[in-house]
């Protein structure tokens, strides 16, 4: 019998089970087992199925059998399997199927790195529409990873992706926009994506229009809704965000002082790494 990813979801449970009865009520363990057990063995009936229709050429069938194959869906985790049947679905045009390709070859996971391969099947798919594609893409080209460095083209797939909400791209477009990398300079236009990133919740956009709001650049000054935006990125363990909340709090800066909380922030910031 197969243990994949809902072994761990039993052993979650088990490990916090006062915290999960404080929701949940009483969990009776040999339930909860028998309930994974049996999601257990619909996914390995279902994966043997998908693999099926996979090894019959079906293209949705072959990019989906990937992917449990990948994260150990009902079958045993095989990356370096995973990688042979997104390959097929990206060389026949599936697009996420050349993204999770792509990203295997980048990050050279399950699979050897290869930086000049991921870039040949970002783009592709980034070609295609899709949006993620067009973030890393845009990242490759704006760091030369795999390509000659070419800033102008990044902003180009940057911009492209956030305006297809691609949250990464908002703020990385914004940071072009502020300094003038590949674009001309515009404040208030960077200012737009950084609130855009971060009202849909990327932590990089909340510091980035923080900062924007604190020192009144592209923006009217704001220094209470700019510390709401430092405490929202806080609040999703930015180290960053955790030291700068901290010092506010140290110090009694626009906040009241609160020398018990400032110590927590600081030790959690410290426990994320960072450094000052």
């Amino acid at each position: 019998f197969v243990k994949p990813f809902f072994s761990m979801i039993y052993k979650e449970i088990i490990q916090n089970k006062k915290e999960f009865e404080t929701v949940f009520g009483e969990i009776d363990d040999k339930e909860v087992k028998n309930y994974i057990n049996m999601i257990n063995h619909y996914f390995l009936s279902f994966s043997n199925k998908v693999r099926e229709k996979a090894d019959q050429g079906d293209l949705e069938s072959i990019f989906l059998y990937g992917n449990f194959l990948y994260f150990g869906y009902g079958i045993e985790e095989d990356k370096e399997k995973a990688s042979k049947y997104f390959k097929i679905a990206a060389d026949h045009g599936r697009s996420n199927a050349m993204y999770y390709y792509a990203l295997m070859l980048e990050k050279g996971d399950g699979i050897k790195k290869n930086d000049k391969e991921a870039v040949r099947y970002y783009k592709m798919a980034a070609d295609l529409g899709h949006p993620d594609a067009m973030n890393s893409y845009g990242l490759m080209l704006d760091n030369g990873q795999g390509i000659e460095s070419n800033k102008e083209q990044a902003a180009f797939y940057y911009k492209k992706a956030a305006d297809l909400g691609n949250l990464v791209s908002m703020n990385n477009y914004g940071i072009m926009l502020e300094f003038g990398t590949g674009v001309e300079p515009n404040q208030e236009e960077a200012v737009k994506y950084y609130k855009m990133a971060a009202d849909e919740g990327n932590c990089r956009g909340m510091l980035n229009y923080y900062v924007s709001l604190d020192n009144g650049d592209g923006v009217p000054k704001d220094t209470k809704e700019a510390i709401r935006y430092l405490k929202m990125a806080a609040d999703q363990n930015n180290e960053c965000a955790l030291f700068g909340y901290a010092q506010l709090l140290d110090f009694g800066e626009d906040i009241s002082m609160n020398k018990t909380e400032a110590a927590k922030y600081y030790k959690m910031a410290a426990d994320r790494g960072y450094m000052d």
